[in-house]
């Protein structure tokens, strides 16, 4: 698959954090969603500033980035996260009504750059009794199951845009707090800025196009193989990679 041409560029970013019961702040991670007048495009911000830093990092020590690694010597640095995901998602784009999944699988000794698409799903919301306040945006709650998983989610009318993080949307208005009951992810509004004016594309040369089910099973593969040759100590700073895996075994379900 070639790299695609933007569509439009974005009209606002939405910042999110995800994270879950079961992990420590400092591994949470930082999302942004670009949402342009139709499509949108959701990524993790740690991982194009961990881009920055090692680019920093390489160019300092006189040494040649890597495109399937970072440096050892970008541990420590501020604002380098130990565990980013390579997990994007837009939203009709490059087809209208389906959803584009994107992510890398890393196994010990190969890179699989993997993307699926499928339609936009009708997630059948419910609305449920309750109000909130979120950054200042009067919210409203709803609910609904997907592929056996419940979601709860707060949007706010104020910003009329039937979108949100991940694959999420479909409501009256933008979702700024969504998680599941499970507790084991949880995508949480933290910052929203105007006229950003970003290309809302993705770059997926190299790129081969499985589905849902298949890329989770490469993942699950990938992560057992790591977990059987990695040491303890190194293995409890990759808490993300439960939270990719559920991800994951959300969309194959």
């Amino acid at each position: 698959m070639q790299t695609m041409q933007a569509q439009e560029k974005s009209l606002f970013t939405v910042h999110y954090t995800l994270g879950s019961e079961t992990e420590s702040p400092e591994l949470w991670h930082h999302y942004k969603l670009d949402v342009g007048k139709e499509t949108s495009h959701f990524y993790d911000w740690n991982e194009i500033q961990n881009k920055q830093i090692n680019d920093s990092v390489c160019k300092s020590r006189g040494e040649t980035p890597r495109e399937d690694s970072y440096s050892f010597h970008c541990i420590g640095v501020e604002g380098f996260h130990p565990t980013p995901t390579h997990l994007h998602v837009l939203k009709n784009t490059p087809t209208e009504n389906e959803v584009l999944v994107s992510d890398i699988i890393n196994s010990l000794g190969s890179r699989n750059n993997v993307y699926y698409q499928e339609p936009i799903a009708d997630y059948s919301w419910e609305m449920i009794e309750g109000d909130s306040v979120i950054g200042g945006y009067a919210c409203q709650k709803a609910q609904m199951i997907y592929r056996g998983h419940t979601w709860v989610v707060w949007f706010t009318p104020e910003i009329a845009v039937s979108d949100g993080p991940w694959k999420l949307c479909g409501l009256p208005g933008l979702i700024l707090d969504a998680a599941d009951k499970e507790g084991d992810y949880h995508f949480m509004f933290t910052g929203l800025e105007n006229a950003t004016d970003r290309e809302i594309l993705l770059n997926t040369n190299n790129s081969k196009k499985t589905t849902a089910k298949d890329m989770y099973k490469m993942f699950v593969k990938a992560n057992e193989d790591m977990n059987a040759r990695m040491p303890a100590d190194m293995l409890s700073h990759m808490g993300n990679k439960k939270q990719r895996i559920r991800l994951l075994e959300h969309l194959s379900e």
